[in-house]
């Protein structure tokens, strides 16, 4: 038999009722969630590549077949939160069966669902990855730029509809409101006490009707109505 049928017969053995890839993904998988409770709950500078393996079970060259890096988890990890948000977020955007006011809610209602329904993702996601390196600010950028850009698609809808849309710059202004977003999520998740979710998500709302208040000013309430719908009083599930 040759070194190569060789190499097939110890692929297709199984263990514990996983083959070679199975096992792997497992592998994978464990070492996700290591990295998701780690560098969501602690520093990253602090964690090491020894102890992530130790935590997930595997060896360190298990490891470095999986990841060329210790940023190169944390990477995985990112990405795997951003996509989370962005299939949750992005849906809500297309929906048009409410009032721009009410779009705008239910858009910030799930994006603080999405990213701090489980606090490590939002961590990771608004704290952990800042001035890790040069690749994670890239990654950190293309997030943003892809919620801009699909933000920035709304406004658009504002003049098919036939309203007034006066805002400038409409892009690096939702690029403003993203930034000032994230810096509420990290408000919420480092503040003594915290804010409540609730008044998470009004402060989010204001922030973004007031801006697209300046675009189409008769295409949402004024602030001082806004407290008193129903909506507002609604629940923040985060």
């Amino acid at each position: 038999m040759s070194s190569i049928d060789n190499g097939d017969v110890r692929d297709a053995r199984r263990y514990r009722g996983q083959d070679r890839i199975q096992r792997r993904a497992a592998r994978r998988r464990r070492l996700l969630d290591v990295g998701l409770e780690t560098f969501g709950t602690s520093e990253y500078t602090s964690s090491s590549i020894e102890r992530l393996c130790s935590d997930a079970g595997v060896t360190i060259r298990s490891f470095y077949e999986e990841f060329d890096s210790r940023e190169a988890l944390l990477a995985a990890v990112y990405d795997e939160t951003a996509q989370l948000v962005q299939e949750s977020v992005f849906p809500t955007m297309a929906y048009e069966g409410t009032d721009l006011a009410e779009r705008v809610e239910t858009m910030l209602r799930t994006f603080i669902h999405a990213t701090l329904s489980d606090p490590r993702r939002g961590r990771v996601l608004c704290l952990t990855s800042m001035a890790v390196g040069e690749a994670m600010e890239e990654r950190r950028r293309s997030m943003l730029h892809a919620f801009a850009a699909a933000v920035d698609r709304e406004f658009g809808t504002l003049v098919e509809v036939g309203t007034p849309v006066y805002l400038q710059q409409s892009y690096l202004v939702v690029c403003g409101l993203i930034g000032a977003s994230n810096a509420l999520v990290v408000e919420y998740l480092t503040a003594s006490p915290p804010p409540g979710p609730d008044a998470l998500l009004q402060a989010m709302k204001e922030l973004w009707l007031a801006v697209i208040a300046v675009a189409a000013p008769h295409a949402v309430p004024s602030l001082a109505d806004m407290g008193k719908s129903p909506v507002a009083a609604q629940q923040v599930n985060a």
